[in-house]
């Protein structure tokens, strides 16, 4: 890919991610477990949304 579309796919990937963030009600968000694969377990959503955030902050300097 090239600059720009490395960027608009970022930015659209993010959008995208985000949306579905919102799209989950309050008990699914309480209850949802995810296995991230690299933790001892699976962790709920705001766990998830807290190590994406992470990730974005920490790569966004290079797209």
């Amino acid at each position: 890919m090239s600059p720009a579309q490395r960027a608009a796919g970022f930015i659209a990937a993010n959008e995208a991610l985000v949306s579905r963030y919102e799209e989950l009600d309050a008990q699914t968000r309480k209850e949802l477990k995810v296995d991230l694969g690299f933790l001892p377990m699976a962790v709920d959503v705001g766990t998830v949304a807290g190590v994406r955030l992470t990730e974005f902050a920490h790569h966004t300097w290079y797209v």
